[in-house]
């Protein structure tokens, strides 16, 4: 007669019972975890935007790095090519040339949003308000370590050999000049000591409105070193600053977004500072976040209505 083991067909038993415990308590977490991620996910409604109506978007011109880079943080960036500077920004949307008209055209609709450069906030005008983007606010830290959804590179492009006076005035920028940066921008490099050698000469910058009040107080700060040099500024946008720089119609442009694959084959360039483009919004408007999602939803149309953030 064939032995039965007892014990070994017990021990198959607990090990089957433990299996089947252990897979239970496993399924249970995978449960509430996906509870959780649903719970998490439900859409906050907005108490008061039913009181609004439909969508005023504002935006800059197009060449603007401000634009450029809220297209490309936001997927609003066209991808036909990399040469393509165009975007998927609704055509209704109203053109503006500069930060200023950002914000005096959303402080005076209640309906308005649009983004500016933060270093256009240093004193925060009246009747407007910074959004949150992807829960995140743009702060120095946040900026600086890339976590806001929005940061993005100021730099300076040249094409050809710096002169003596460039090279002077670019040193003095990446030491001294952090100061400066510091005050309403992030910094690249420590604020160090500086000695000018005193070059004479022109300069001649042009490009970004969103980068010209940060290098106008750099000039004026940068003569007390060097009350030699001469330094103009003339003010357009990013791609207008690099054209005229490869066409040697000023030494340096001013860039206020990444430069492209092809672009840097052509240019040297800089960072000078670090910044943030903000979302913003009319003081009296209940949003205080928004999602690279629905910024995109807004901006290239899909969305017309801010009672629609409900839904």
């Amino acid at each position: 007669m064939k032995k039965i083991n007892v014990i070994g067909t017990n021990t198959m038993k607990i090990k089957n019972i433990s299996r089947m415990i252990i897979l239970g308590i496993v399924a249970m977490l995978l449960l509430a975890a996906c509870g959780n991620v649903a719970e998490n996910t439900t859409i906050q409604k907005v108490e008061g935007l039913d009181e609004l109506g439909s969508i005023t978007v504002i935006t800059r011109e197009e060449g603007s790095g401000t634009r450029a880079v809220f297209a490309e943080k936001t997927g609003l960036m066209n991808t036909a090519g990399e040469k393509d500077h165009s975007d998927l920004i609704t055509k209704q949307a109203k053109e503006v040339l500069n930060a200023d008209e950002v914000i005096r055209c959303v402080a005076a609709d209640e309906n308005a949003i649009g983004f500016v450069s933060l270093g256009a906030l240093k004193d925060m005008p009246s009747g407007i308000k910074t959004l949150k983007v992807d829960h995140i606010a743009a702060t120095d830290g946040t900026i600086a370590g890339d976590q806001y959804p929005l940061s993005r590179d100021l730099n300076i492009a040249f094409s050809g050999k710096k002169s003596d006076l460039e090279n002077d005035f670019m040193n003095y920028i990446l030491t001294a000049g952090q100061a400066i940066v510091e005050d309403g921008y992030t910094g690249v490099k420590k604020t160090d000591s500086f000695l000018s050698y005193r070059f004479d000469g022109t300069i001649t910058i042009e490009g970004s409105t969103s980068m010209a009040p940060l290098m106008e107080q750099l000039v004026a700060d940068y003569a007390n070193y060097n009350p030699n040099a001469k330094i103009q500024i003339r003010t357009t946008d990013s791609l207008a600053g690099l054209m005229d720089a490869m066409q040697e119609k000023c030494d340096w442009g001013m860039v206020s977004r990444a430069l492209q694959d092809y672009e840097k084959e052509i240019f040297d360039y800089r960072t000078i500072a670090k910044d943030g483009v903000v979302v913003i919004v009319n003081e009296k408007n209940p949003v205080e976040d928004l999602t690279t999602s629905q910024l995109y939803d807004i901006f290239s149309g899909d969305n017309m209505n801010w009672v629609d953030l409900n839904r």
